[in-house]
């Protein structure tokens, strides 16, 4: 009999291991080992206990398989799901909340759906159809849940996202769930000048500013999301820069699916007037980070010159290192130019070995400074 979930992925000891090992997503996700831990968490009031607790539970990466770490590169097989969470906080408007799982069980695309470990929110798998559009896909689901008035965790754009161990007794399985294959829609996108970093300006808030934008326009990067996230960074334009902030919230918006001139002008000028003062300029260099947009320039090593006497000396020093070398006697007064027989003969193995031609008296030299 088919089953949808009968697919490999990686699983962790816990949320802070980073060694995986494979496991079968259906038997993972259906598994009773730790449902007495998850009861525990879910009767436990105290959260610091709650975390302590959950911190032993293993997780996977229901999106794939990846090794030798989680990490979006080490990416070795993908598994043809999305995992979507969806929590409590940021659907506080929803009246349905506790019966929410019944409808996300009505979507044909949904092949898992259970209760998180919390008890208190929903996750959902979805298939995919073209695991390289992960990114892309997850922007479109968000989209058609933000139609149903559902809000879902940003976070779960990310490929080697961890989902953590929990038990539903009412698990939810689809094998006939449809698989969602709707990309964004591609559209013309309006070249806005790209911005120059004048060195005459000290104000390094405004470099780094300018140079995200350089790396949103150069790559067609969507920073805004969601409504929610879109809105706050309007806002943090408009408190930083006030109506000029406007050129800047079509810059940073016509990379989403669905900009609309008009409705960013709208939207702009309602932020001019909704003063929200948690919404300042360091909103926007954290919603770059998370795209993985830097900003900062990182400090170049210094860059240290070796020079020709040093080379010199470094390998007059090699030489009297090497056994069966002709040695110095120590009893030499080094401060004197006269020639000793022992050198003269080192000083002239020294240029036929390394094809130079130094003068005694430079070969001596140089070896005081290494004796010093």
């Amino acid at each position: 009999m088919k089953n949808i979930l009968d697919i490999n992925v990686s699983e962790f000891e816990n949320y802070t291991n980073s060694t995986p090992k494979e496991v079968n997503l259906y038997s993972f996700l259906t598994s009773k080992q730790y449902s007495n831990k998850v009861d525990l968490i879910r009767s436990e009031p105290d959260k610091a206990i709650k975390d302590k607790i959950k911190a032993t539970l293993p997780a996977i990466t229901p999106s794939g398989i990846f090794a030798p770490t989680r990490a979006i590169k080490n990416l070795i097989k993908h598994s043809g799901f999305i995992c979507i969470d969806i929590d409590k906080k940021g659907n506080e408007c929803l009246n349905n909340y506790t019966t929410l799982k019944d409808e996300l069980c009505k979507i044909p695309f949904v092949a898992f759906c259970g209760l998180s470990v919390s008890g208190t929110g929903y996750f959902v798998l979805i298939p995919i159809k073209e695991p390289q559009h992960h990114k892309e896909y997850f922007c479109t689901l968000s989209i058609a849940f933000q139609d149903m008035n559902i809000s879902i965790d940003k976070s779960c754009k990310d490929v080697s996202r961890l989902r953590g161990y929990s038990y539903d007794n009412n698990y939810y399985i689809n094998d006939d769930a449809k698989v969602w294959d709707i990309l964004p829609p591609i559209k013309k996108v309006i070249k806005q000048p790209v911005i120059s970093y004048n060195s005459s300006n000290t104000d390094s808030t405004q470099y780094f500013f300018e140079t995200c934008l350089n790396v949103i326009q150069t790559n067609c990067i969507d920073i805004t999301s969601d409504y929610n996230q879109w809105f706050l960074l309007l806002g943090c334009l408009s408190n930083h820069f006030g109506e000029a902030g406007r050129q800047y919230a079509h810059i940073i918006s016509q990379y989403h699916q669905n900009y609309k001139p008009n409705e960013t002008d709208y939207e702009f000028t309602k932020a001019l007037k909704f003063e929200n003062k948690k919404a300042d300029i360091s909103t926007f260099f954290k919603y770059c980070k998370e795209n993985g947009i830097t900003y900062k320039t990182e400090p170049q090593p210094k860059k240290v010159i070796i020079t020709e006497n040093e080379i010199l000396k470094n390998l007059i020093k090699q030489q009297y290192e090497e056994p069966g070398t002709v040695c110095f006697d120590p009893k030499i007064n080094l401060t004197t130019n006269e020639p000793n027989y022992d050198l003269k003969t080192n000083c002239d193995t020294f240029n036929k070995k390394h094809n130079k031609y130094i003068s005694y008296s430079k070969y001596l030299e140089l070896f005081k400074q290494i004796k010093d």
